[in-house]
């Protein structure tokens, strides 16, 4: 009962759409349409602050049929147009179908922390949360980036929007997508960078130190405080005693993956029993 896929397709358009859930976010039924089903939205994740937000639409006219994220990116869509990304926080990546003007629009958050992988060629976009979804394209050539392979075995990791295949690129963090179907025009541009962020050369060390302190304690607050059970993952690292610390609510799940009684699994354990938590420990085996 917690799996969840619903899709759209509209084959005169050569439109296809659709999300795969496990019905704890997003519980709206998707999409959601405006009256005149001219647009249309796909939301994974969550939004924050929104209230005031809600507010400023309502006072400008807009009327919402209920109070959930995906009604508010189509409100704020419709008085923004493509300004509206500005006015989001949150952790998601989100789709637009705007038939009026034949764009599919993607975005995603600050911190591009919903992967999602598109290719875009032979006249047409493709894309998806894991590569595999667009590999179910028997006609995509599999042709494997050996850049990107020479940037793993040197880094351990990919570099910038490369995937291990030649076409697939990842959607990089802040980024707003469009994809114009009259033209078959792709364009990705960032719409925040860290650059945007103010620097006050009079702010000294230990304000800086307190104001960080002040920010992470709220956002702990703010996503360890609604009507989901908060989960930690647990190490012996500084950073995630820090956060399970700063949890008000008890008991507090906690997770540690790790081989048997390395550091991490024990100082997990200890941590968690400390604070009287419910730990668990999942093992790798073979390394």
């Amino acid at each position: 009962e917690w799996y969840v896929v619903e899709t759209h397709s509209e084959e005169d358009e050569g439109v296809g759409l659709g999300r795969i859930g496990i019905g704890i976010l997003n519980q709206e039924r998707q999409p959601i349409c405006s009256e005149d089903r001219n647009l249309m939205v796909f939301l994974s994740g969550e939004l924050y602050n929104t209230a005031q937000l809600c507010r400023d639409l309502k006072a400008k006219g807009h009327h919402f049929r209920d109070e959930g994220d995906l009604e508010l990116v189509l409100r704020v869509y419709q008085e923004k147009g493509n300004r509206f990304i500005h006015e989001l926080e949150g952790v998601f990546v989100l789709v637009i179908w705007d038939r009026t003007r034949q764009e599919l629009i993607i975005a995603n958050d600050r911190f591009g922390l919903y992967p999602l992988f598109y290719a875009h060629r032979d006249g047409k976009l493709v894309f998806a949360p894991e590569m595999k979804g667009i590999l179910c394209d028997d006609a995509f050539p599999r042709k494997l980036d050996l850049t990107a392979l020479a940037q793993y075995v040197r880094f351990q990791h990919l570099l910038g929007e490369r995937s291990f295949f030649e076409d697939i690129q990842l959607l990089p963090n802040a980024s707003f997508l469009v994809y114009d179907l009259s033209t078959d025009s792709c364009t990705v541009r960032p719409y925040w960078t860290f650059a945007d962020i103010a620097y006050h050369p009079e702010v000294s060390f230990g304000e800086a130190v307190e104001e960080a302190g002040r920010l992470l304690r709220r956002a702990v607050l703010r996503l360890s405080s609604d009507t989901y059970r908060p989960g930690v993952y647990l190490s012996g690292g500084l950073d995630s005693r820090t956060l399970l610390g700063m949890i008000e609510r008890r008991p507090v799940i906690s997770l540690t993956y790790g081989t048997q009684d390395c550091r991490d699994v024990y100082y997990a354990r200890r941590i968690s029993r400390a604070v009287g938590g419910e730990h668990h420990w999942f093992d790798l085996p073979d390394g």
